[in-house]
């Protein structure tokens, strides 16, 4: 049995009893995402690991019925659910456990609002590098104003400054165009009238 395990929420329950007892990697509960069409997916996962995150700190060690969940006595891993987008998951997952993140840019803006969700400061600052991605020679050609308005309303939202410059930078760079477009347009009137 792999790391993860889709299946229908209806053999959720089903699903956890056989993940407690297969348990190749010592886990110490389960987390589940909700897909759409009635799937889920199930991971396992270490308290050790998920405390790296405040959101998961806070509540493994204040009295929410998580916490009291957790150290019950069962047959059966605890099963935590893992209020997130279902394509990001996984993306949180791999920097829990490495510290690192393979973060594409469609995706960015999903996994900086679970990061800020999940009080992961480090993420936020990995998913604003993979949005701005500085190797884009033209960042006018990937992004549209609505784009532009959600990257700055995400950057505000979630207090990331760095984000913030994001699309006066862009803006810097439609103006720098238009005013080499102009330029040339000029020089080349002024040019074919001969003076």
């Amino acid at each position: 049995m792999s790391r993860k395990v889709s299946v229908d929420i209806c053999d959720l329950e089903k699903t956890r009893k056989e993940m407690s007892s297969s348990n190749p990697v010592w886990a110490d509960c389960l987390l589940y995402t909700n897909e759409q069409e009635g799937k889920t997916t199930i991971y396992y996962a270490h308290l050790a690991i998920l405390t790296r995150s405040e959101y998961f700190l806070t509540m493994f060690t204040s009295p929410f019925s998580e916490s009291r969940t957790l150290f019950e006595q069962s047959s059966s891993l605890p099963l935590l659910e893992l209020a997130i987008d279902a394509e990001v998951a996984p993306i949180i997952l791999s920097f829990l456990y490495t510290d690192r993140a393979e973060i594409p840019r469609d995706i960015a803006l999903e996994v900086l609002y679970a990061a800020d969700f999940l009080l992961l400061p480090r993420l936020k600052s990995l998913a604003a590098i993979a949005l701005e991605n500085e190797n884009d020679i033209d960042p006018l050609n990937q992004f549209s104003r609505e784009d532009m308005y959600e990257i700055l309303r995400a950057a505000w939202s979630t207090n990331t400054q760095r984000l913030e410059y994001f699309p006066l930078t862009c803006s810097v760079c439609f103006l720098s165009r238009t005013l080499r477009f102009l330029i040339c347009f000029q020089f080349c009137f002024l040019y074919y009238r001969g003076l």
